[in-house]
């Protein structure tokens, strides 16, 4: 700001200068005439004067304006009381950036405060909007200052409201979870007492309810980071997608294994080749009892399934 000050006062000076010169002068026989000449530099100097004020001023009104902006629109942000947790943890993160930045934010006055100065100093006519403006910059910083501190005992009392409404959501959660295993356990297609689409059915309508129940998970997870709370996985879900896995994979195994039945039973008696038969059957039976193990959620069910294959 001190180059603009010392620009507009180099200005000033020169044409202080111009003005003190004599317009007419005498050479021996000749007489001469500078009006038109100073005349033209006094107007050179006043342009140039205008030019840095002008410029001067817009850089000046437009720092007021965003300023003014900057406090108003985020006081009404911070004094906005959250609804979702969503908005609870932006309203958190913007007044705790705040806080960190409150100095540095008051730093923006004094050269704002300056600029005017150097204006008024050098008789610049301010605009009386922006005049009104400037006069109640120091209201509005007071005004933002107590939003802080207002806005601060409230989101900390939504963040205790939301904290146990989460912590509860929380619990309910496990126990869906522990529902959900607990019907597969009892009602999953373990037994080939029933067709591979009635089965297959089965599977993917438990596959959509864990989907709904990990959205919640991510939901609550999401929401616990907002109170520094780290909630791991759950590991029932997890376990429950790779035994859903494994199952849709034996269902799928048994599927083949009844076409290639059904055929040889449908076949020719001297078309049967019963060593590749065996080997095929020996395959089938292994590879279904290696994904058993692995998908069988309830060791009772599991030793119920072996037995009866």
């Amino acid at each position: 700001m001190s180059k603009f000050d010392a620009d507009i006062s180099r200005y000033s000076e020169v044409a202080n200068n111009i003005q003190k010169e004599e317009t007419v002068q005498t050479i021996q026989f000749v007489l001469l005439d500078c009006q038109p000449l100073k005349f033209a530099l006094l107007q050179h100097c006043n342009e140039w004067q205008n030019k840095f004020t002008t410029l001067l001023g817009e850089m000046a009104t437009n720092k007021l304006d965003d300023l003014t902006t900057f406090l108003q629109n985020n006081c009404t942000d911070l004094s906005k009381p959250p609804e979702t947790l969503e908005e609870l943890g932006n309203s958190l993160s913007l007044l705790e950036q705040l806080k960190t930045n409150q100095d540095e934010i008051e730093g923006r006055f004094p050269p704002l405060y300056e600029q005017f100065n150097i204006l008024r100093k050098h008789e610049v006519q301010v605009d009386e909007k922006v005049q009104e403006k400037l006069d109640e910059l120091g209201n509005e910083w007071q005004t933002f200052a107590n939003c802080l501190h207002d806005s601060d005992i409230m989101l900390k009392k939504h963040k205790d409201k939301f904290k146990a409404g989460l912590l509860h959501s929380a619990e309910e959660y496990k126990k869906s979870v522990a529902l959900l295993l607990d019907e597969f356990s009892n009602k999953g297609p373990f037994n080939s007492d029933r067709e591979t689409s009635q089965a297959v059915e089965v599977i993917h309508t438990v596959r959509a309810s864990s989907e709904v129940l990990k959205e919640q998970e991510a939901t609550i997870r999401k929401g616990l980071n907002i109170f520094k709370i780290d909630q791991a996985p759950n590991k029932d879900i997890v376990a429950l997608d790779l035994a859903l896995e494994h199952l849709e994979d034996i269902w799928e195994i048994n599927s083949e294994w009844t076409k290639l039945y059904n055929g040889w039973k449908l076949g020719q008696f001297k078309d049967l080749v019963t060593d590749e038969m065996e080997l095929v059957a020996r395959k089938y039976s292994r590879e279904s009892l290696r994904y058993l193990v692995k998908s069988r959620i309830g060791s009772d069910a599991a030793n119920n399934y072996a037995r009866g294959h």
